[in-house]
């Protein structure tokens, strides 16, 4: 689902989810459940693992392309994400603060 671009914005995808439990047989969306042209695509179980990274990384890129695909927009921005934008501040600052440590320290953003 990530991979498609939706051209309907929000609105598209709140139809497609609203159709998938409509008529999902269960209470429980499968991939099934979506049209092909939007298909979610599960990746296969493997053993390279070079793909998978921190929850803490995987949550500050959903919420940077949320906040890119709303113009900066904190208040739309935190209701599609389900927050409040309070939260999405304490995050932001958060991150900030995180960035200019790293900027002012190198040494403890190595590995050793």
């Amino acid at each position: 689902m990530l991979a498609y671009p939706w051209p309907g914005n929000v609105r598209e995808l709140a139809n497609v989810v609203e159709r998938a439990v409509v008529l999902s047989p269960s209470s429980l969306i499968r991939p099934d459940s979506f049209p092909m042209e939007c298909a979610v695509r599960l990746p296969k179980a493997t053993g390279d693992q070079s793909s998978l990274a921190p929850l803490q990384n995987v949550i500050e890129g959903h919420v940077a392309r949320v906040l890119e695909a709303t113009g900066g927009n904190h208040t739309r921005a935190a209701r599609i994400l389900g927050i409040s934008r309070r939260t999405l501040h304490r995050m932001a600052a958060r991150r900030r603060d995180r960035d200019d440590d790293s900027r002012d320290n190198p040494s403890r953003n190595d590995p050793d």
